[in-house]
């Protein structure tokens, strides 16, 4: 692939990874660092910090991202896959960088179905997404062939693929370790399985944005080939700047391959397909279970959306996600193995309403609903590490935060603060 260039491609090994990170637009943190060129909120720091240790990382202000696979941006702005509600498909979401940055760019009325088959790795996957605080996703935890039942249903699917990780050898000796010739052909053998089984769930006209971690072609080019040959498929592409140091490939395969001496990031692979096929698309019946008109008065004022929101009972909980997408919703859950649906509000028993740390999360919380106390970096960390702080005001929930960005609840009673931070999530690593 580098007949030229590989000498300087084994000395980019010598060199630090760049470290990344990826604001959320909407919860108005900043930072400094140098931009990345593909991703408008794409940052590049001077070091490593102590993530574990700054509330703002923990409040989902921002997203520890490779800057490589950034470039979704770039897709999905060039194919305007933002302009209008579509449904997207996730299908190997953890630990979550790809679904929060498609959140960040979808219309709000979008619907994304984060999903993860490895059932170890979902409590990443629903920690990042619940800190994103966005409403329009779903998460499930199945294998590619459950999707059987959604023929026709997506728009677009995004398939990062389980791969052996060539593109990660830098920065994951564990990676160097685990590679072989075998393991390559399990994977690109992996790759085929999924890709067949995914690519009925996809409308006629749609895309499937396919990438990896890799550079070799048997999990790129050749697995891609394979799918061409066996379906009605064409490539789409998108321009690219020369300047950024991408390396555009046309034949036989449309991709774009990112390798560590030419760009400020890890290897990486990506291709865009789009289905020409005409096949039937899925109808969509089913009836949400409605929530009793008293607690959606009090659920109501704890949002300020850009969108109408609709109410969906999951378990003893209440979770909002745009009204648009409550039959879509409800109707997964008949299909798919559903672990959440849109932002879990509130725990309801008996009407007693219990806000929950999602709620907390979420982009579109009413700031004017609950009381607030700002705290310092040393009070924050004891917040977040699950201690007991000393919170003043008026009995009830008392929204935490740090520098103005929310972290979580504190419940006010008699005598102390009940900190409510999921004990899951606390913060275990001293200063």
């Amino acid at each position: 692939m580098l007949p030229d260039e590989f000498p300087a491609f084994l000395k980019s090994f010598t060199s630090p990874p760049p470290v990344s990170v990826r604001l959320n637009p909407l919860k108005h943190a900043t930072l400094k660092g140098n931009a990345v060129p593909w991703c408008t909120r794409g940052i590049y720091l001077n070091a490593r910090p102590r993530f574990t240790l700054d509330p703002l990382f923990h409040a989902g202000a921002y997203y520890v991202q490779e800057a490589s696979s950034m470039f979704l941006e770039h897709l999905v702005l060039q194919l305007r896959l933002h302009q209008q509600p579509i449904r997207i498909l996730d299908a190997a979401a953890a630990p979550g960088g790809k679904s929060t940055h498609l959140l960040s760019l979808i219309h709000p009325e979008s619907l994304l179905v984060a999903n993860e088959t490895i059932r170890s790795r979902l409590p990443a996957l629903t920690e990042n997404l619940t800190r994103w605080g966005y409403p329009n996703v779903v998460i499930t935890c199945n294998d590619p062939q459950h999707f059987g039942a959604l023929k026709g249903y997506f728009d677009v699917i995004v398939l990062d693929a389980p791969c052996s990780g060539e593109g990660l050898f830098r920065k994951d000796a564990s990676a160097v370790r685990q590679w072989s010739q075998e393991h390559v052909k399990l994977c690109a053998l992996r790759q085929q399985r999924i890709l067949q089984n995914l690519w009925p769930v996809l409308r006629p006209g749609g895309l499937l944005i396919y990438s990896t971690c890799t550079y070799n072609a048997h999990e790129n080019e050749e697995v891609l080939l394979k799918l061409v040959k066996s379906k009605e498929a064409s490539f789409a592409e998108v321009e690219i700047p020369p300047d950024w140091g991408i390396l555009h490939s046309r034949e036989p395969v449309s991709g774009y391959r990112f390798f560590p001496h030419r760009v400020w990031g890890e290897g990486f692979f990506v291709s865009v397909l789009r289905k020409t096929a005409e096949e039937p698309v899925q109808t969509v019946r089913a009836k949400p279970e409605n929530v009793s008109p008293d607690v959606l008065q009090t659920l109501r004022s704890f949002l300020a959306a850009p969108v109408e929101m609709g109410y969906l009972r999951f378990s003893d909980q209440v979770a909002a996600l745009p009204a648009s997408l409550m039959q879509d919703a409800a109707w997964l859950m008949q299909k798919l193995n559903v672990v959440s649906a849109g932002t879990a509000m509130a725990k309801v028993a008996r009407n007693r309403i219990t806000p929950l740390h999602p709620l907390a999360m979420s982009v579109y919380l009413n700031r004017n609903t609950f009381p607030e106390t700002p705290l310092d970096l040393g009070e924050a960390i004891r917040f977040l590490r699950k201690e007991s702080i000393k919170v003043e005001g008026p009995f009830g929930y008392c929204l935490m935060k740090y520098q103005n960005v929310p972290l979580g609840w504190v419940n006010i009673v008699p005598g102390r603060a009940n900190n409510l931070y999921p004990s899951g999530w606390r913060i275990r690593l001293m200063d």
